[in-house]
């Protein structure tokens, strides 16, 4: 419920809370504060019905008092939903799409006449072209003008049998006539099993297409839809910046696009680092172009078919720039239209300069919760950028990334974003190390660095130095130089555009080739770490060493962390010294005081971490990590148990699909390592699973926990975490020789200790599949 204790009273309080089917509407948020040291506590707990759950809003005003030390709590009862006065945008309707006839106009009228030397006219020319085309064979839809908000499993057989039983009715009116009455009641009954029916296949359908990349916020919002309550969209309040008030929607625009773009800004970087980057740009800027006309690579040839087909096939329609191009009208494509689309890919590709159209995104700003919705700053970016480059972008980082592991570049240290590696190859071997440390009576003293604006302020020009020293050359490079450079943003509120702004810096928001481009950049940071052990995961570093003694420790990773300072500064990475912490890892009662810098900034020493995505605390009892998974799963039992109380959510296949995607996969990750906690700390997820299933099945709460695994085909956590060491060891050790994670536990693998039946579990690998 948010609070940082948990006494009898409140174990009282949760017991009876899971037995009652009764929802906290709590989201964490302190409610009173202490008058003698000013910490928050959640001691006022609000609850409420399943019925009412999903119709009420939770809020706290915690900016006044109001001479009591609890907050005030207001609860909002959205009783009625309607939609929003302003002007809705046109989208495509594809539910009523003629995909045949806009597959054979799209094969009729494009042409590879319309590709020409100038780039940016053939691509305006062949977006003009086909959005003509979608109009004709696509009907455009709103949101409806009345109040009665659009619900998603509504279809056209809703409509027919709502027409029948209300002809059907009208005729009964008015004859009153039995026969009549008769096939009225007939008819209300078909229409209300219709509707039934179609309500259950749109949620089963919904359920079934649920993983562990989904967050229970998706989930709420398509309940909310299911039951005919609008998701209500951003309404932009009143905002303050530098003490100046922004009141109209373009004011408000032009202050958001100008807060995003500041991100980016050179401005961030220091005084120094701009002199160096000036310097080294304007020494290396002739000698960079002659490697741009060097094509002989293999990975610069024409684009083929097949890469365009494979890169349009792994594409799902999310929300287009502002050329309304969908995913789905390429997917539509005849071969023929194809070869227009991979002529302009080609002839971009050779010409290395891509559309303006195509550097040009429209931010929507997305408030992050929590934060003071009057401030700039407490938005972020959600930027729609043209389907066009999306598609090339996946084309050249398929070509970009097998070179770079075909050839062996990467440096071993990283995981992020790399087919066959993984965040917990990472766990498991900090970990491994801390086990040994413990082992063995040392300490284990890790720095976990944090990366200010990793992704935003990339210098292009020392990227572009990076990717000829590892061999990248000719259209590769020139493509990259011409997509990172002058790109623009316009931020959007409802209708309004703000005023366009360039980004000076960094790799855009979103793309799927990013992610590649910063692992380039970062790819030598582990050469100037000489003492410590290194993990990197994209954005993601932490270095860390063990010994018997605290000032031995501390100085080899002063010098480490000196380096990456010297590393950074010649970069133009920043990094975030009141974020970047400190741990030692010990089982000793008391440690040695710890003083570690970084730049003139002295690095907090903490007594817990949270490291991609684990909470690790510095004895490794795992107690907090667990409680954090219990706060997470108690917000998906909360949606479970709503849809316990709905017609068309409550059938047991589709509860079990939702915990099976949103709840055992969390307690899943991270088990290899927390299955080292003691048997009473553990027993919290047990006692998750107990209720899951109680809501799945809908059983009494006195059926034994074993019959309801038994039921629901859910196995205990502790087989299955038996089972998930074994795949992630068995994982690990088909890595190559050099791999990290592989020689820590080739030398001393406390991994194992945890999972001594290894190869009797071998054998139940494929029923645990099964499972």
């Amino acid at each position: 419920m948010g609070s940082n204790k948990t006494d009898t009273k409140g174990n009282s309080l949760h017991n009876a809370i899971s037995t009652n089917n009764i929802i906290v509407l709590n989201d964490g948020s302190g409610t009173r504060q202490n008058p003698s040291d000013l910490q928050l506590s959640c001691i006022d707990i609000s609850m409420s019905s399943v019925q009412l759950a999903h119709q009420i809003t939770w809020t706290v005003d915690n900016k006044s008092l109001y001479g009591s030390d609890h907050f005030v709590i207001q609860l909002t009862l959205n009783q009625t939903s309607s939609c929003s006065n302003s002007e809705q945008e046109l989208i495509w309707n594809y539910k009523k799409a003629d995909w045949d006839g806009f597959a054979s106009s799209c094969h009729k009228q494009l042409s590879e006449s319309m590709v020409t030397d100038n780039i940016n006219e053939s691509c305006t020319h062949l977006t003009n072209t086909i959005i003509k085309i979608a109009g004709e064979h696509i009907p455009s839809k709103k949101r409806r003008k009345n109040n009665k908000p659009e619900v998603p499993w509504w279809n056209e057989n809703c409509t027919l049998v709502v027409k029948e039983r209300n002809k059907a009715r009208n005729k009964a009116r008015h004859t009153g006539g039995g026969h009549d009455y008769l096939l009225y009641k007939e008819k209300e009954k078909e229409c209300r099993n219709t509707i039934k029916l179609t309500q259950q296949q749109y949620w089963e359908t919904f359920c079934s297409g649920l993983n562990n990349n989904n967050n229970i916020g998706q989930v709420w919002n398509t309940i909310k839809r299911m039951m005919g309550k609008t998701i209500s969209s951003l309404i932009m309040p009143t905002l303050i910046y530098k003490n100046k008030i922004y009141e109209s929607t373009k004011e408000k625009a032009n202050i958001l696009a100008e807060a995003f773009a500041n991100v980016s800004s050179s401005s961030n970087y220091s005084e120094a680092f701009i002199s160096h980057k000036e310097h080294i740009e304007s020494i290396e800027a002739e000698n960079l172009k002659h490697y741009f006309s060097e094509n002989s690579q293999s990975y610069n040839e024409p684009f083929t078919l097949n890469e365009l087909q494979d890169a349009i096939a792994d594409t799902s329609d999310t929300s287009p720039g502002k050329d309304k191009v969908t995913y789905s009208m390429f997917k539509s494509f005849s071969n023929k239209s194809l070869g227009v689309l991979l002529l302009l890919y080609n002839r971009i590709w050779f010409s290395q300069d891509l559309p303006l159209a195509w550097k040009h995104s429209i931010i929507i700003p997305s408030f992050k919760k929590g934060k003071d919705s009057s401030d700039p700053h407490a938005y972020r970016p959600i930027a729609l950028t043209s389907n066009f480059v999306k598609i090339m972008e996946k084309m050249i980082n398929n070509r970009l990334r097998w070179y770079l592991e075909k050839n062996h570049i990467y440096s071993p240290y990283q995981s992020g974003f790399r087919q066959n590696r993984s965040t917990m190859e990472q766990i498991i071997r900090l970990d491994n190390d801390i086990q040994k440390s413990f082992l063995k009576k040392e300490y284990l003293v890790g720095v976990f660095i944090d990366f200010q604006k990793a992704f935003d302020m990339i210098w292009k020009f020392g990227l572009l130095n990076k990717m000829v020293k590892i061999g990248i050359k000719g259209n590769m490079l020139g493509w990259v130089n011409s997509f990172l450079t002058n790109r623009t943003i316009q931020v959007k509120i409802n209708n309004t555009l703000s005023d366009t702004l360039t980004i000076q810096n960094g790799t855009p928001q979103g793309s799927c080739i990013s992610p590649t481009l910063f692992n380039i950049m970062v790819n030598d940071l582990p050469s100037c770490i000489n003492n410590c052990s290194i993990s990197q995961f994209a954005d993601d570093s932490a270095i860390w060493l063990c010994g018997k003694n605290i000032g031995y420790i501390q100085r080899r990773i002063q010098k480490d962390l000196h380096n990456i300072k010297s590393w950074c500064d010649k970069w133009g990475f920043l990094i975030s010294p009141s974020k970047t912490v400190a741990i030692v890892f010990s089982r000793k009662k008391k440690t040695e005081k710890l003083v570690l810098t970084l730049g003139n900034s002295l690095l907090q020493v903490v007594n817990e971490v949270k490291f991609l995505g684990i909470i690790i605390d510095s004895k490794l009892t795992w107690l907090k990590h667990i409680q954090y998974i219990e706060a997470k799963c108690s917000k998906v039992l909360n949606c479970m148990k709503l849809l316990t109380g709905t017609k068309w959510g409550a059938n047991s296949h589709s509860l079990r699909n939702i915990y099976i995607a949103l709840i055992r996969s969390k307690i899943d990750y991270g088990c290899e390592v927390y299955n080292s906690a003691s048997h009473s700390v553990k027993k919290i997820l047990d006692r998750v699973q107990r209720q899951a299933l109680r809501i799945c099945t809908g059983a009494y709460k006195n059926v034994a926990t074993s019959g309801l695994q038994v039921e629901m085909g859910d196995p205990p956590y502790e087989e299955r975490r038996q089972c998930l060491i074994t795949k992630s060891f068995l994982n690990i050790s088909s890595h190559e020789d050099n791999h990290p994670t592989k020689e820590s536990l080739a030398k001393q693998p406390t991994f194992l200790c945890y999972s001594r039946e290894i190869k009797q579990n071998k054998n139940r690998i494929l029923l645990f599949q099964k499972i």
